[in-house]
């Protein structure tokens, strides 16, 4: 029944999920066993999951932002009725 076995090879972790072991969760383990379980991405990686990071906030701001000028246009609208 062994013999029948197949090894199953594990998928990599994607980028983000990559940093966020590292930073949340490798402090919290014993330092011998913090390199294996979630070591350090390299510096692309990092830079990479950054600048994203960065690129989704702008977005938000510019949607928040043009969500409020439309709250107060209609708002606008309706007090001028």
């Amino acid at each position: 029944m062994e013999q029948e076995l197949k090894q199953l090879i594990p998928t990599p972790l994607k980028p983000i999920k990559q940093v966020e072991l590292w930073k949340k969760w490798g402090p919290l383990l014993p330092e011998d066993a913090r390199n294996v379980t979630c070591p350090k991405p390299t510096n692309d990686v990092i830079k990479s999951i950054k600048d994203r990071n960065i690129e989704k906030g702008k977005i938000k701001a510019k949607q928040k932002k043009l969500q409020k000028d439309a709250t107060e246009l209609s708002e606008k609208d309706v007090n001028e009725s």
